[in-house]
């Protein structure tokens, strides 16, 4: 036998060997929940825990993640997939269910690192991104992936497993028709950023009083009518290109956020607004000082807009705003609708009742 011809057949018997010993793997070893990697059962936990949650009520109108089928795909070497409830029951020696604890009410199989299915996903990203279709086993499937270190073990992280999902997911499912935001912290004069520091000041107020335990409904309503004046302010003494890509932004990317940490409060995950590596809860007012003195950049202001686009959705939460929601999910590309233009519309009520 040539040199050529043994490499030929080392190979194909090497390759028979991986694929033989990943099939007994994936139908014999590790089946059980209890097998599986700590993160691993991290994820289908949190995953059962928000299916639960939101089987019951929804983060969102109509969002309806719970209903759609899942892929967690695990980043490690050699790390596997899980599909998580497809709509119907799979046959295939390269999926197999695995057992759950009686209490999860979620079917999940497990999909190895070698299979078709899962090298569709190779040269992927972390999600899917607008329009992206991906089938496996006959489900459509939205996938997102997943480490210990980022999805699991993170404090205060926007990467947490069941906040990534629920914020990615929520572009893809029930932001389809909302037109495209293009802010990304473009540069503002000294003038601008005045006028951005009085709008956070109040944010500031507003965000201060969601964090207390019980709050105030009067007292929301006066900091509501002051943003609408500080954003007044704003829209009339800021270059229109960029006031409107900011509301824009601040609705898609703060409604996800929103999204996200409903889904972290449903595992106990603490995540909120204006939380970074560091440190959390940090106060709105404290950005623009920082810009000024150079400490921070005004790309920066592309990530505040998440945060601000949250706490305006809590706000409208808190009020118990009729219809917020709704509102928000009727728009369309021509036909844009703002977080902004929802609260003013409740102040504008509130004005004229009080006269």
């Amino acid at each position: 036998m040539t040199l050529f011809k043994r490499i030929i057949f080392g190979t194909v018997s090497l390759t028979i060997l991986i694929v033989t010993f990943n099939l007994i793997h994936n139908n014999f070893i590790n089946s059980n929940y209890s097998d599986l990697s700590k993160e691993d059962q991290q994820i289908l936990l949190e995953y059962n825990q928000y299916y639960n949650a939101a089987t019951e009520k929804d983060v969102w109108q109509n969002f309806n993640l719970q209903k759609q089928t899942i892929l967690a795909i695990n980043k490690k070497v050699f790390g596997s997939s899980y599909l998580i409830n497809p709509k119907t029951d799979i046959h295939n020696p390269f999926a197999k269910e695995i057992k759950l604890p009686d209490a999860f009410h979620i079917k999940v199989y497990r999909i190895p690192y070698l299979s078709l299915e899962r090298a569709k996903f190779i040269f992927a990203g972390n999600f899917n991104g607008k329009n992206e279709k991906y089938n496996v086993h006959n489900n459509n499937v939205f996938f997102t992936k997943y480490s210990a270190e980022e999805s699991v073990n993170k404090k205060w992280s926007s990467s947490h497993y069941i906040t990534f999902l629920t914020h990615e997911a929520f572009h893809y499912y029930a932001q389809e028709k909302w037109k495209d935001a293009f802010f990304h912290g473009e540069n503002m004069s000294d003038k601008e950023l005045d006028l951005l520091d009085a709008q956070y000041q109040v944010l500031t107020d507003i965000q201060m009083e969601l964090l207390k335990p019980n709050t105030d409904k009067k007292v929301l309503n006066q900091f509501a009518k002051r943003y609408v004046e500080a954003m007044k302010n704003r829209i009339q003494g800021t270059n229109k290109n960029i006031i409107e890509h900011e509301l824009e932004t601040e609705t898609m990317e703060g409604t996800a956020e929103y999204v996200g940490i409903k889904a972290s409060q449903i595992v106990g995950y603490d995540y909120g607004i204006m939380y970074f590596d560091n440190q959390k809860n940090v106060p709105f007012s404290t950005v623009i000082p920082l810009i000024k003195e150079g400490k921070v950049d005004q790309s920066r202001l592309r990530q505040i807009v998440y945060s601000s686009g949250a706490l305006l959705s809590q706000l409208l939460e808190k009020l118990e705003v009729n219809g917020w929601q709704e509102k928000l999910n009727s728009q369309n590309e021509k036909n844009p609708i703002t977080l902004y233009s929802v609260v003013e519309d409740y102040v504008n009520n509130l004005n004229k009742e009080d006269h």
